[in-house]
Parts: C-alpha cells; sequence; structure tokens
C-alpha cells in the first residue's frame, strides 16, 4: 500500500485508489459492507443536515483540490516547455536538428538539468560557417592577403 510520504495530492489519490483495488480483491465481502454502510448513511433521516453538508463540503474539497493539483501539473509543464524552448535555441544544431536528437538531448536535461547547463557552459563556441559567410573566413593574419581574397570574391579584383 502507501510505503512513503507523497507530497502530490494526485500521487496520493493515486496510491489510495490502488490500495483500495488490492483490499477489493482481498477482502471483497468487508469492502461490500463498507459500502453499504456509505449507502445507509445517505439515506433521509439517518445523518443530520449538518452532517451531510459537512460531507458535501468535503466532497467539493476533494473535488477542488484534484482541480488545483491539475493545474499546479499543467503550469509546471508549461513552465518546462517554455524553459526548453528558450535553452534549445542556444545548442549547437546537431543536438535538436532531428526529433530523435531533441528527444536524446531534452532527456539528458531534465534528467539532470545542473550538469547539463555545465555541459552547455564549457562548449567551445566556433562562429558559424554557412556557405553565405565562408567567404569571410580570416586563416591568416596577413591584411594584404584577406584583402585580396575579399576583392576576389567580390570580383572587384584587378
Amino acid at each position: 500500500m502507501i510505503e512513503k510520504m507523497t507530497q502530490s495530492y494526485l500521487d496520493l489519490t493515486r496510491e489510495i485508489s490502488a490500495g483500495i483495488q488490492q483490499l477489493r480483491a482481498e477482502i471483497p465481502d468487508t469492502l461490500r459492507g463498507f459500502s453499504a454502510m456509505a449507502q445507509a448513511a445517505g439515506k433521509p433521516g439517518v445523518l443530520d443536515a449538518k452532517t451531510k453538508e459537512i460531507t458535501n463540503k468535503d466532497a467539493e474539497i476533494t473535488r477542488l483540490n484534484k482541480e488545483l493539483g491539475d493545474l499546479k501539473e499543467k503550469v509546471a509543464q508549461d513552465i518546462e516547455n517554455t524553459t526548453w524552448a528558450a535553452l534549445k535555441n542556444t545548442l549547437p544544431k546537431a543536438w535538436t536538428e532531428t526529433a530523435d536528437a531533441e528527444a536524446k538531448t531534452r532527456t539528458e536535461w531534465k534528467d539532470n538539468k545542473d550538469a547539463f547547463l555545465l555541459k552547455v557552459a564549457n562548449l567551445k563556441r566556433v562562429p558559424d560557417t554557412t556557405e553565405a559567410g565562408k567567404e569571410f573566413e580570416n586563416n591568416t593574419t596577413d591584411a594584404i592577403a584577406i584583402q585580396r581574397k575579399l576583392l576576389a570574391a567580390s570580383g572587384r579584383m584587378r
């Protein structure tokens, strides 16, 4: 049954439901008895109006707590997705250019965010060498050679 303390209401209700299912399998007659008592307690005249009101409020609180838990999970997921989207734009293209590569990278990030961010911080930043920028590569410190290369690339060399 419940072996550890949990902070999540949803996790707690899932664990309790699983435990009740196990009890139904192990002691079905006893649980049918509890169910019959609950049904009998709801009949007119059995419980006073205040007890019924408290029972109804408890049910409403349970429903609202579940709704709050769902909203908290959604907000946490939205924050995680937004953070990933911002981080993804700073990563090397090879890490996210395919769905599989992105899934692997995101899993690595989720498993240990601190280690992943250290890994990213230690990357050597290399200027983009796309085809459009290759004519500006500077492989020499010779100013005249650079000037000739640029003039030749622009078609203005005599």
